[in-house]
């Protein structure tokens, strides 16, 4: 059986990756040849970091939805650090361990990184103890995050080896993000998590694709995975701390971006037809 207890380390390890990349809106590429390609190439990383870190988000906030009891509380929740938001649960049965579960966010709601969310999810889990399997899928109703309406399927299969969860397949179907400025960011993605609880680090493959605001399209792919440590979220670092990715656009340079072998720092190198240059990131919550 799934142990539901266990599930705090993967709240602990979105946490670590819902900010990747969220600061990178300042990054240019070098030897762009106009300034149209610099600002493109610059709204291409930011597209890409902004899109990692609301779905991320999405998963720490289904995650706590799809483990929530009735009368329960989990440390370091943020639902339950939240007096806006209201929880609706549905079961086929009052015996039955799978639900769904509506959560609505008044206007407004505010978390304590200053993250505004308003709308509903709703979130739909199922344990398969036949194949060890726990499922989450999360779909959204007129949902904003600071100003951003998300929309899609986010659909996650967690992986138990009978105590621990140890690896989650990610899908992301119809992803669509409206920014506050009317433009939109369109995302379809695959991504697995690989879970070691004796290191204390996930690892993340795969890829994902679609048109960022500039009516471009994309292909963003892990070249390398991408290696995420508690202990590097301890020291207030939430990005990846080792592994390689890469961002082709149709008619635009591609850009690849390393993250180091294994220090917890917010170093990260970019590269842009052989030009490379040394980026520190502040991550901003």
């Amino acid at each position: 059986m799934i142990s539901l207890t266990k599930t705090n380390l993967m709240i602990q390890v979105s946490i670590m990756t819902v900010f990747i990349l969220s600061s990178l809106t300042a990054c240019e590429d070098e030897d762009t040849g106009s300034e149209n390609e610099e600002t493109q190439s610059e709204q291409a990383i930011s597209d890409e970091a902004l899109a990692d870190d609301l779905f991320e988000d999405m998963d720490e906030i289904s995650m706590e939805a799809a483990t929530y009891e009735e009368n329960a509380r989990m440390e370091g929740s943020v639902l339950n650090s939240l007096n806006c938001v209201s929880r609706t649960i549905e079961r086929e049965n009052p015996n039955s361990l799978s639900k769904r579960v509506t959560l609505t966010f008044s206007d407004g709601c505010e978390d304590a990184s200053g993250r505004v969310r308003s709308g509903s999810i709703i979130v739909n889990h199922s344990i398969d103890f036949t194949s060890a399997t726990y499922s989450v899928s999360t779909t959204f109703e007129d949902f904003y995050v600071n100003g951003h309406q998300i929309e899609g399927t986010r659909s996650l299969v967690y992986a138990s080896d009978g105590k621990n969860l140890i690896s989650a397949t990610i899908t992301l179907t119809n992803g669509k993000i409206s920014l506050t400025d009317g433009s939109t960011i369109t995302r379809n993605g695959s991504f697995t998590k690989m879970i070691n609880h004796e290191l204390g680090e996930v690892s993340l493959s795969g890829s994902a694709s679609g048109v960022n605001r500039n009516g471009i399209s994309y292909i963003s792919e892990i070249t390398r995975p991408l290696v995420y440590k508690v202990a590097c979220a301890s020291d207030g670092i939430f990005m990846a701390s080792s592994g390689n990715k890469s961002i082709s656009r149709a008619g635009r340079k591609t850009l690849e971006l390393d993250y180091g072998d294994g220090i917890c720092d917010r170093s990260l190198t970019l590269s842009a037809d052989g030009v490379e240059r040394t980026l520190e990131i502040t991550i901003n919550k």
